[in-house]
């Protein structure tokens, strides 16, 4: 009898334990078809050595629109947590240009039922500085101050010549009015700069003193799909400056249009950053995206890296108007 008894209390316990495995499992499965899914392959080549997510081409093109020279060197996506869980590593930099090989990161991105929580590992590595470029296209009351700001007075120019011939510079350029493509390509073409990434004017920015624009000069460039690169034609070409004018004036407006579009395309994604980093509306995208078709281009200015040499020669000839410096090395070994 007792056997018996037990035997009972035996399977019941065995049954609510398989139960419960399964409740478990179903849950996450439902968390994970309910909740954003980054995890799809549909853009990057099968003949790339590693696999690259959608969602890691969809950051890259994030950080290209909305944070000067900010470059993605480097992911490792973590498996899949379940219950609407996924975690990416990366290293993310502001200073180094150079392809970064094996486990390094500085970033860790959990997402936790389509919310972002971003872990920094180091500092400054996601910064925007407000008001470091003017936007000739912008609200002129707000950017009054901005010029002032900007201007290249006697102090700042001396403080440029009191530094060593072999430095060089970062520097957010910007310009009296705006340029066409087709004008910034003939700048590009007129002065001996590494060209990082070029200032849009944007009067649907998502906050006052920002602006958006694109890497000009990113040290991955993604093997994609025939479809991706019908859909966003110059997102993964990057102009250089051994081209004729209009082949980079092209390039460059097909390049932040097809960005635009890519964030326009993946309303989960733009959703999931928006829970944690700067907030995009939709209505904002949507609209540069048809101001740009419609009318162009239009470039307010440049981050470069630069010797002093040429900057000087640059000053001189005023091909610019507002400066502001966001670093200086004595020698480009530095970087």
């Amino acid at each position: 009898m007792k056997s018996s008894v037990g035997k009972q209390i035996y399977k019941r316990i065995m049954i609510f334990v398989l139960l419960t495995l399964v409740t478990i499992f179903a849950v996450s499965k439902l968390l994970d078809f309910i909740s954003y899914n980054p995890e799809s392959y549909t853009m990057v080549s099968e003949e790339e050595d590693y696999k690259v997510s959608d969602f890691t081409m969809l950051f890259d093109n994030y950080l290209s629109l909305y944070y000067p020279g900010t470059i993605l060197l480097d992911s490792k996506a973590s498996p899949k947590k379940g219950f609407g869980c996924y975690e990416y590593r990366y290293n993310i930099s502001k200073r180094k240009w150079h392809t970064v090989i094996g486990n390094n990161y500085n970033t860790i991105l959990k997402i936790k039922r389509g919310k972002l929580s971003p872990e920094f590992l180091e500092d400054g590595t996601m910064v925007i500085l407000a008001d470091s470029f003017y936007d000739a296209g912008g609200d002129q009351e707000y950017y009054a101050h901005v010029k002032e700001n900007l201007t290249i007075d006697d102090a700042l120019l001396s403080d440029i010549r009191k530094l060593p011939d072999s430095a060089e510079l970062i520097c957010d350029i910007s310009f009296d009015e705006t340029k066409t493509a087709k004008e910034f390509a003939s700048f590009m073409k007129n002065y001996d700069c590494h060209y990082i990434w070029a200032a849009v004017s944007n009067p649907y920015a998502y906050m006052m003193g920002t602006v958006t624009g694109l890497n000009l000069s990113p040290t991955v460039v993604y093997s994609v799909t025939d479809d991706f690169a019908g859909k966003y034609p110059g997102i993964t070409d990057f102009a250089d400056t051994d081209w004729s004018e209009d082949a980079i004036a092209n390039n460059l407006t097909d390049h932040y249009l097809s960005s635009l579009k890519l964030m326009l395309d993946h309303k989960a994604f733009v959703k999931t950053v928006n829970t944690s980093l700067i907030y995009i509306k939709e209505e904002q995208l949507q609209s540069q995206y048809e101001l740009v078709s419609e009318k162009g281009l239009p470039i307010i200015g440049s981050q470069i890296r630069v010797s002093k040499e040429e900057l000087l020669r640059m000053i001189e000839e005023k091909a610019f108007s507002y400066l502001y410096v966001e670093d200086v090395t004595v020698s480009p070994l530095a970087w």
